[in-house]
Order: C-alpha cells, then structure tokens, then sequence
C-alpha cells in the first residue's frame, strides 16, 4: 500500500480508520487536499520543487513513489499552453482528492478507487 492516498483522503494507511495526528505520527498523518493543491501549484509556477514538497510532508518511499506517479501524469513542456495544462491536471487531482475526502459518492470511496480515478 502507498499510503499518499490514504493521507490525501485523511485515513491510516490501513485505508479506514482516521489519520493520526501530526504530533504522534507525522509520517501518516493527513496532508489537507487545499495543501496538496496549493503546493503543487507552488512546484508548478516556483519557487517549490518536488524534492522539498516530499521533505516537508516527511513522505517515506512509497509515498514519495505514489507522488511520482501522480505528477509522472502531468503534461510536460515550457509553454503557456502547457503549464495551463499542467494547472487543469492539478485542478482535476484536487479535485478527485476533494471527492474522496467528505463526501464520498460512489466511485470515491476508497483508496482503490481513488487511485482508479486518477489512473495509478
């Protein structure tokens, strides 16, 4: 199991119960979807980099592995175009993220399927 999901949707890596809290296990504990989101777009336009959004989330390896997976699905290139579609692929990931964290409606319920929306 990867687990960035499991803390994306505010979960234990066991994928059900409630993410602890930062002071007791800041590996596992919950990384908010607005943070994911904000950050992201920080490694997008600068200054941020991936290396320091992993060192900051104190991300373990198959954390950091999962992350690579989802920005290995972003456009890439230095145009205008594609940074905006850079920014519509982060827009879409926070919002499946958004979707999987309160809500929950059919096919954004789990880890799984969370992963399943955004194809890794």
């Amino acid at each position: 199991m990867a687990e960035l999901v499991e803390r994306l949707m505010n979960l234990a890596p066991d994928g059900v119960s409630p993410a602890p809290d930062k002071t007791v296990d800041p590996v596992h504990s919950q990384i908010t979807t607005h943070e994911w989101y904000s950050v992201n777009v920080e490694v997008l336009y600068g200054p941020r980099t991936v290396a320091e959004v992993k060192t900051f989330w104190q991300m373990n390896t198959a954390q950091q592995a999962e992350y690579d997976a989802i920005v290995a699905l972003a456009p890439t290139g230095t145009t205008t175009v594609a940074r905006l579609g850079r920014l519509e692929y982060i827009h879409r990931v926070h919002a499946v993220f958004m979707l999987g964290r309160g809500l929950k409606p059919p096919g954004y319920s789990t880890p799984a399927e969370i992963r399943a929306r955004l194809g890794i």
